[in-house]
């Protein structure tokens, strides 16, 4: 069930993010929309949409999109992933510097930490939408890096 056909994320043009996070954040969209399981509650909301995805300076916007129209709005308070976001990127960080060394034992465990960051993250996000949207957790795990990418454009 692919009810989610196209992406919208806030793009913010004074900040450039370098060449891997924007491949996270292709791949992410690419894997997203070849598959998702997002369905709202509100039975009246009828499949395909866009998801339009942005930050204000205190809440992560989740906008449903038919036909340029907003269908649905949820809010979801930032606060709330500020702190799983901040361990995330200091566990990418510690990656991407391992990586530079090619200490593979070391690679391999700050990978496992990475998984299980994210996957917490992934769960967390699931959690907070489930009052308006059935999501599974692949779905999850794919909104919750595009939502870590818009904290590096939105902060």
């Amino acid at each position: 069930m692919n009810n989610i056909i196209d992406i919208r994320l806030e793009e913010v043009k004074s900040i450039r993010v370098g060449p891997e996070i924007e491949r996270e954040r292709r791949q992410a969209v690419d894997d997203l929309l070849r598959e998702n399981h997002f369905l709202p509650h509100d039975t009246k909301l009828i499949a395909p949409w866009v998801l339009g995805l942005y930050l204000t300076e205190t809440h992560l916007h989740f906008d449903l999109l038919k036909e340029e129209k907003v269908e649905a709005e949820w809010k979801l308070p930032k606060a709330t992933f500020r702190s799983i976001i901040k361990d995330y990127f200091i566990i990418t960080n510690s990656y991407a510097q391992a990586i530079q060394t090619g200490n593979t034992q070391r690679l391999e465990a700050i990978d496992m930490g990475r998984r299980g960051v994210h996957n917490e993250g992934a769960q967390s996000l699931k959690e907070c939408l489930e009052k308006y949207v059935d999501i599974d957790l692949d779905t999850a795990r794919r909104l919750f890096t595009l939502v870590c990418i818009l904290h590096i454009r939105g902060i």
